[in-house]
């Protein structure tokens, strides 16, 4: 299980062709993204982009019987979003109220504003872990 994680992670840095320097698993609440929220995914950012990755959806029902059914449904491909760090205008972490404070208290939600490749300005909201506040130290760090 260990070399296959490792395995993932090579692969990944390969794919986007830079060492990825922290990873976490967050939830997309809401933005500029091109799914719905809350939208599970692959939180990772590497020292100069910031990546959001979904992970490819089929049905439970027809991953559960295999190949029995002579049609299989159309699975939901993985999107990955990258953010490079020097289109970022601003980033930080929500200051929730006071009761999602003490109902969701590890779920930190970090609010990232930045231009696309259009300049058109979007945001993404997305909970995570405490790694996801070192990932916001780190972007502001790069931007200074």
């Amino acid at each position: 299980m260990e070399d296959e994680v490792r395995e993932f992670w090579e692969e990944l840095e390969q794919e986007i062709g830079e060492k990825i320097e922290l990873y976490t698993i967050g939830e997309y609440r809401g933005g500029d993204l091109p799914f719905t929220p809350p939208k599970v995914g692959l939180l990772y950012m590497s020292s100069t982009a910031l990546f959001f990755q979904t992970f490819p959806k089929s049905n439970w029902f027809s991953s559960l019987v295999g190949g029995m059914g002579k049609k299989k449904k159309k699975e939901e491909e993985a999107i990955t979003i990258r953010v490079p760090v020097g289109s970022v205008e601003s980033a930080g972490v929500l200051k929730g109220s006071f009761l999602s404070r003490i109902f969701s208290p590890n779920m930190p939600v970090i609010r990232i504003v930045y231009d696309d490749v259009d300049e058109e300005q979007k945001e993404v909201l997305i909970a995570t872990d405490d790694k996801g506040r070192e990932m916001i130290k780190r972007i502001n760090a790069y931007q200074e």
